[in-house]
């Protein structure tokens, strides 16, 4: 009963849909001004590259290696992960700061 009623109901809303008239033809173009927010530029510290001296890793029962790695490297690994926390906590401030501004302002 109840799938009788709801599927009559169906049919009537699906044929009114085939009896919508002609359609409306536009024949100019119409410009849609849309505001959109956009974030400005990275300063240029976030975006310069790293440069890093890369350590080396050595067979652990080598002479003089903790860890797979020499003294000196175990130094540079340190400040390399050091630098790349700290760029990664730049760019999460930048990337919440409020600051945004409207597209149309900057174009």
């Amino acid at each position: 009963m109840v799938f009788r009623f709801v599927s009559i109901i169906l049919s009537a809303v699906l044929i009114s849909g085939c009896f919508q008239g002609d359609p409306m033809i536009i024949k100019e173009p119409v410009e849609l001004k849309v505001p959109v927010q956009v974030k400005p530029d990275p300063p240029e510290e976030l975006i310069k590259p790293f440069v890093f001296t890369m350590p080396v890793f050595y067979y652990p029962d080598e002479k003089g290696v903790t860890s797979a790695l020499k003294r000196d490297d175990e130094i540079n690994i340190k400040i390399m992960i050091n630098e790349l926390i700290g760029r990664d906590n730049a760019w999460r401030a930048w990337a919440t700061e409020k600051e945004v501004t409207d597209a149309r302002k900057n174009h």
